[in-house]
This record gives C-alpha cells, sequence and structure tokens, in this order.
C-alpha cells in the first residue's frame, strides 16, 4: 500500500498543480496524506512491488510511521492555515503540489533500499522544499531559502563523494543495496570505508540539522510557513537521520563502530553546545524552536552513538520530537495570527489572549523538556542511563548540563514564559482561531504523552522490528 502511494506522488502532484481550486487543494491535499498515513501503518515489511529497490524494514516502517502522522497532522492545519495572505488560487495550487512531491521524496528516501537511489530522494527533497521556504516571499524568506539550497546542495554533494568511496570500498561486487552492505559488511575495505563515512556523515548529517553543519536549519524553519516548519522539523530531519543509521549499521558490521561512534558523538554533543549557546539569544520565537531542532537531533546522535539502551531511546526520541516539535511549531502559527509577528518582544499575554493556545504552548514546552510523563522524558533517561552504565560519567553530565542550560537554566524558558505571562501593550483579549487549527496540535500532543503511558500492541511491534535493525 505504501508503494502505491508513492508511486501515486507524481500524478497527484500533477493534478493539485493544474487545479485552480483552493479548497480542492486543500482537501486533496488531507486525502493523500491520509492515504499516506494508512499506508504506512498498513505496509508489510520485506519485498514489495518495486523490490529491490524500494523495500521497507523495520527501522524504515518506524520512520515512515512517524512522517505520515506529522504530514498528516500538517495538512489538517494546513486547510485553515493559508501560507500567505491574499495568495492566488495558481500560487496556492504550487505550493499545494511543492508539498506534495516534498512528502513523497522522503518517504522515497526512507524506503529505499539502494544508497545512491537514497542519495537521489534526498536531493529531491532538497528542490521541493526550497520552494516552500520561500513561499511567503519576503527578503528573509529568499535569504534562507538561498542559504538551504546553497548549503544543503554542498552537504548532499559531500554525501555523493562518500557514496563514492563506499563503492570502491565493496570492491569488485560495488554494490550499495543496504542489505548487501550488510552482509558483506566483514569483507569492505576499512580505509576506504572509514573515510566514505566521514563524507556520508558530513552530508546527511547537514540535512539533519547536526552542528556544525546545521546554519541552514534556524532560517529555513523560521521563514517557511508553519506547515511547512513542522514538516521539516518533525519530518525531514529525521528522514536524514535515517541515513546515517543506515551507514552506522554497515560501520558496525565492518568493526569500526568506536571510529564512526566517536564522529557522531562530536556532531551530537556540538549541537547540544550551539543551541545552548543560542537559543536564549534569539529574538523570533520560531527561530528558538529551531534552535532547539538542533539541540534534539543532537540527542538523537548520541543515543544512536551511545549504543545498547541509547539506540532504542534514540528511536523514541525520534517519535517524541517529530509529535511535539511540529505541535510547537503549529502553535507558533496560532501565534503569528494573533500577534502579526513572529519578534519576541512584541509578544505576551498569551494565556490571557487565547487561553487555549496558551495552555497547550506551555505544556508543549514542558514535554519537550522531558517533564514526566513525556516520552522525551524517557528517552533521555535512558541516553544518560547507558552512559553511566558504559562509564560516560563526564560525558552523561556533560549532556544534562547542556540540557539543563538549553532549556531551563538560561534557554527557552525564559522565552516562553514571557509569551505566556508577560505584559503584552495590545488591549485585545480572547482572540479567537478557528478549531482546526488547534485539532492537529491536541492529536499530537495527545498520541505523544498517550504513547509514552501506555503504548499500544501496535506500536510496540513496531519499536520492536525498527530495534532488531539498528
Amino acid at each position: 500500500m505504501a508503494e502505491i502511494i508513492l508511486l501515486a506522488t507524481v500524478p497527484f502532484a500533477a493534478l493539485i498543480f493544474f487545479s485552480r481550486s483552493r479548497v480542492l487543494n486543500n482537501t486533496l491535499l488531507i486525502l493523500y496524506s491520509a492515504g499516506f498515513l494508512y499506508g504506512a501503518f498498513a505496509a508489510k515489511t520485506g519485498p514489495g512491488m518495486l523490490s529491490p529497490y524500494i523495500e521497507i524494514d523495520g527501522l524504515g516502517k518506524l520512520f515512515l510511521c512517524i512522517m505520515s502522522c506529522v504530514f498528516f497532522a500538517a495538512m489538517l492545519y494546513n486547510f485553515s492555515y493559508p501560507p500567505k495572505e491574499r495568495e492566488s488560487e495558481q500560487s496556492h495550487a504550487r505550493y499545494s503540489a511543492a508539498v506534495v512531491i516534498f512528502a513523497g521524496s522522503m518517504a522515497a528516501f526512507i524506503m529505499s533500499a539502494h544508497l545512491a537511489l537514497a542519495w537521489v530522494f534526498i536531493e529531491a527533497t532538497t528542490l521541493a522544499s526550497t520552494y516552500l521556504i520561500y513561499y511567503s516571499g519576503t527578503k528573509n524568506s529568499l535569504e534562507a531559502s538561498w542559504k538551504y539550497i546553497f548549503i544543503c546542495s554542498i552537504g548532499i554533494s559531500l554525501a555523493f563523494i562518500g557514496i563514492v568511496f563506499l563503492s570502491l570500498a565493496t570492491g569488485k561486487e560495488g554494490t550499495l543495496f543496504y542489505s548487501d552492505m550488510r552482509q558483506n559488511a566483514a569483507v569492505i575495505d576499512g580505509f576506504w570505508l572509514k573515510i566514505a563515512f566521514v563524507f556520508i556523515l558530513t552530508g546527511f548529517g547537514t540535512k539533519a540539522g547536526l552542528a556544525p553543519v546545521h546554519a541552514w536549519l534556524p532560517d529555513a524553519h523560521s521563514e517557511a510557513p508553519s506547515p511547512v516548519s513542522a514538516m521539516l522539523s518533525g519530518a525531514l530531519l529525521n528522514t536524514a537521520m535515517l541515513g546515517i543509521m543506515r551507514v552506522f549499521k554497515i560501520m558496525k558490521l565492518a568493526g569500526y563502530e568506536s571510529f564512526a561512534s566517536a564522529l557522531i558523538l562530536v556532531m551530537g554533543f556540538f549541537s547540544l553546545i550551539v543551541a545552548a549557546v543560542f537559543v536564549s539569544r534569539v529574538k523570533n520565537y520560531k527561530r528558538m524552536m529551531a534552535y532547539s531542532s538542533i539541540e534534539n537531533m543532537g540527542i538523537m546522535a548520541i543515543g544512536a552513538a551511545t549504543g545498547g539502551l541509547g539506540a532504542i531511546a534514540a528511536l523514541i526520541h525520534a517519535f517524541s520530537h517529530s509529535f511535539l516539535k511540529s505541535a510547537f511549531f503549529m502553535t507558533a502559527g496560532n501565534m503569528l495570527k494573533i500577534y502579526h509577528t513572529g519578534v519576541t518582544a512584541k509578544t505576551g499575554g498569551l494565556l490571557r489572549k487565547n487561553p487555549l493556545l496558551g495552555w497547550l504552548f506551555l505544556i508543549l514546552f514542558a514535554a519537550l523538556s522531558a517533564v514526566p510523563p513525556s516520552p522525551s522524558f524517557l528517552s533521555e533517561y535512558l541516553i544518560v542511563a547507558e552512559m553511566l552504565k558504559k562509564g560516560g560519567l563526564y560525558a552523561a553530565g556533560a549532556a544534562v548540563f547542556l540540557l539543563l542550560i538549553a532549556f531551563v537554566v538560561y534557554g527557552m524558558a525564559k522565552t516562553v514564559f514571557f509569551i505566556a505571562y508577560g505584559k503584552d501593550e495590545s488591549p485585545e483579549e480572547n482572540v479567537k482561531l478557528p478549531f482546526m487549527l488547534y485539532a492537529p496540535v491536541i492529536l499530537l500532543l495527545a498520541a505523544a504523552i498517550g504513547a509514552a503511558l501506555i503504548m499500544p500492541q501496535f506500536l510496540t511491534d513496531i519499536f520492536k522490528n525498527a530495534i532488531d535493525c539498528m
């Protein structure tokens, strides 16, 4: 079913592109994302109709399910949230078609069984999302889109070089199918494999928003329309991280786990440092959320590199961050409708202006800050516990310290509480918004917290299958 949805991406995008009805296009986007959601959860792992190039393994199914949930919620939100004011029907059609191509490209990357094919699809996500980032047509969005395509294209080019080196490392066979590389990992040339991993980690790390190759992320996430920001943070970053995990698996099987994990840990801790330093200095609340995404991707990287329970925690954190941060960006979109600005200093008193939105904003912040029963608490606890178990006392202490700085002591808390409780010059209170702008936020928040409290059996099975592929 997921493969059928994938094959329908281009025809569906073409149908939307030539449509000139905004309501019809928004409805088609919801229907497409709903089909995507059903296909992801109904998909069976193993070879399919597009095998051997397109297959779904346990790890891919987990990431596909997460991505499809974020996509569906974003399209529900998109129905009542015009990307820009006074847009033409033609402009909205181009926007909607680009969203379909963007989602389809991410899904194709996740389901790719061949590394070179995956590279093609990750580059397709760049082309589709560049237009979406620029869509508002402002000077800042133009700058953000140019920075995004420039930095990400360089990163993906480095990943391509890494793929070439990996092809050399595989020797006479020269196969880049993940299954073949895992099976033949013991005979892969170690010299070329290690060089290849450095390039691939840098390339995919660029798309994942890992420091120091993260520079595109704060601008792109803050300037994109809020439904797109939700997809960028909740779906695209995970997708790129999956690419790193797949190649990291090959490194482990080849006997170079310590080499690869050291590099990933460096990028993970550097991401925490960048977030801790900059999250409190930014003056735009959407930009603050973007730096929080960098920090969360750093947590995922540290968990994956730590291994053991840390690797399991990385998957839990991928789920938690995608749901909670997507919802957080949607609340930011609602705040833009209320305050008509992204500048933090021009906000304040959100609980007075819109109590429901204000409480959702505070609860989401608490959940992202790993306050129980948030799944982020479980993932971060498991990562720290595994680091301590393996003798990494100083590393665990540094991680906890940076997280406290980024979220509580010096970082997001100051901005969040100012927005919720601070004084606002505007006398307007009880601002009403359409319920559809709250519904996706509530759904994502409830799903994340509900899964942490009582994980249903089908979700447990998805996680178990994903863990087996780590």
